[in-house]
């Protein structure tokens, strides 16, 4: 009968469980590997792989930039709504002539995309300081001073500068920050990783007879057997509240 040891597949877990898993593996196998090389390395690999991991999925505590970042593009992503929604109210302004001042800064937002805010930040900055060169334009100005819209556009204009302004501070100092693996990258990494040691591992036990390696196999197939069954748990409750979302077709329709 196979063990979880020699069945592990790693794919069905997220990174936490991943995490976890590999933490438990390499403190339980580490102090029984002995001078078998191949472990040795195996495991080293792992460990580095664990370092890396965690850094990825705890990337905004360790880079404080990325969650400055957002931040800050949820600023200026106001900035644009209320701009673009202020234009969009006076389009049925009781005035004609502010509704014709509305119309042609309507034009102007739908040129750049009314829904730029949800564009990736650096194509977002390209249309932002596009839409802002526009409404510099002496007749476009006019419209957006009948409008009442000047707060609105130099709002827009100053949030969008403190984004690209904190854009511009990284690029300086990145040649000497930590680089820092992107998540599915590192979580791919370890899952290989874990996987080859696990595999050597589970053959050094098969032809061993030391007390000390088969309890490090039991412990490990323990925990393998406890994460996986976790893993099985949380994706069956995942789905049962996918189908409670889903809709219902009633009998008949």
């Amino acid at each position: 009968m196979e063990t979880a040891i020699q069945t592990l597949n790693t794919s069905s877990l997220n990174e936490l469980e991943l995490h976890s898993l590999g933490v438990g593996i390499v403190g339980a196998a580490a102090p029984v590997i002995g001078s078998n090389q191949t472990l040795s390395d195996a495991c080293s690999r792992v460990n580095a792989d664990l370092a890396d991991h965690l850094k990825a999925i705890n990337r905004e505590t360790i880079d404080p930039y990325t969650a400055q970042l957002r931040h800050a593009d949820e600023i200026r992503d106001t900035a644009f709504m209320h701009f673009r929604k202020g234009v969009d109210h006076h389009l049925f302004n009781p005035d004609g002539t502010i509704v014709e001042a509305a119309q042609g800064l309507w034009d102007i937002v739908v040129k750049h995309g009314t829904t730029l805010d949800t564009l990736p930040y650096a194509q977002e900055s390209i249309e932002i300081k596009a839409l802002l060169a526009d409404l510099d334009m002496p007749a476009v100005k006019l419209k957006v001073e009948k409008t009442g819209l000047v707060a609105a556009v130099e709002n827009l204009r100053t949030t969008a500068a403190a984004f690209d302004a904190l854009v511009a501070e990284k690029a300086k100092s990145s040649a000497t920050s930590e680089k820092i693996p992107l998540k599915n990258v590192a979580t791919k990494t370890l899952s290989r990783d874990l996987n080859f040691f696990v595999r050597n591992f589970s053959f050094v036990c098969e032809n061993s007879t030391d007390k000390a390696i088969l309890g490090a196999k039991s412990t490990i197939n323990n925990l393998i057997g406890d994460i996986v069954a976790g893993a099985r748990r949380r994706k069956t409750e995942a789905a049962k509240q996918a189908a409670k979302k889903s809709p219902q077709v009633q009998p008949g329709k």
